[in-house]
């Protein structure tokens, strides 16, 4: 359970301030009052963005020395992360038991 999240605040493009919300009315109010209208709050719970990365078009964006941008990772949450690794548990069992299939069929000459 969460009980608070993590806002970006963003100014043309730019993390100017990470801010810890009880919900995202509040931190988008808080960016407008503090960078204007124009500014704007977004979740960041599950990024390592820091305050200087750029958002652009829904993704977050680290840039280097030499000026590129590399995207952020998403870190999934836990119930994310066992969401996905059932998943795929769930096709490794099914080659592992088409695998053990074929090799009854070549062992038994068919």
């Amino acid at each position: 359970m969460i009980v608070h999240q993590t806002y970006a605040l963003i100014h043309n493009n730019e993390v100017l301030n990470i801010i810890v919300s009880e919900d995202y009315e509040m931190a988008n109010f808080i960016a407008r009052a503090t960078y204007g209208s124009s500014s704007f709050a977004v979740d960041c719970l599950q990024y390592h963005c820091c305050i200087g990365d750029s958002y652009i078009d829904g993704t977050f964006y680290h840039t280097k020395e030499n000026g590129e941008n590399t995207p952020v990772e998403y870190v999934p949450t836990e119930a994310q992360a066992i969401e996905m690794l059932t998943s795929e548990m769930t096709v490794m069992n099914e080659y592992l038991v088409e695998l053990d299939y074929q090799t009854a069929i070549l062992s038994l000459g068919l």
